[in-house]
């Protein structure tokens, strides 16, 4: 960005854009992590303080559950669940980013994107073709030459090759 003005102007949204995946945010303009942390702070704050009432009322809930004799069952069937989440899941977002200056989206906006992942990888190893045996071949002066259908991104120079 040019200037600090429309800087300025973006970051009261940029709170809402902290709780999108990386994946999901590349449109907006700011994409720098410094200039997000703050949003970020903001974001997991505002998670976590606006679900606190829902989630005294989820304890309370759960407690006369208790008291009523339906144990486990006042926990699952509570319908104020979904505050608890949001107010555990607004915690480890403002933790992480005040701490690690990290920028977590909420969960199950993250859990599509692992799975955008998940299809992506599958549909780039589809692309590649079948997985072929590596040909090994000798080479003058014991040397070896190994020729593969994919990439060893994990090997290097240092590695030894038993043949």
């Amino acid at each position: 960005m040019n200037s600090n003005v429309p800087k300025l102007l973006l970051m009261p949204l940029s709170i809402l854009v902290c709780a999108i995946p990386e994946r999901y945010r590349l449109w907006w303009p700011i994409r720098n992590r410094s200039d997000l942390h703050v949003p970020a702070i903001a974001s997991g704050a505002i998670e976590f303080l606006a679900s606190a009432p829902g989630t005294i009322f989820y304890v309370a809930g759960a407690l006369n559950a208790a008291k009523d004799g339906l144990g486990i069952a006042g926990l699952i069937l509570n319908p104020s669940w979904i505050f608890a989440f949001l107010f555990i899941e607004g915690a480890l977002r403002l933790l992480a980013a005040v701490s690690a200056e990290q920028v977590l989206p909420t969960l199950p906006l993250q859990i599509i994107a692992w799975v955008h992942d998940l299809i992506d990888a599958r549909a780039a190893a589809d692309e590649l073709g079948p997985l072929l045996p590596d040909r090994i071949q000798r080479l003058e002066c014991d040397d070896l030459r190994i020729s593969s259908c994919r990439a060893k991104a994990h090997w290097n120079s240092y590695m030894t090759i038993r043949f």
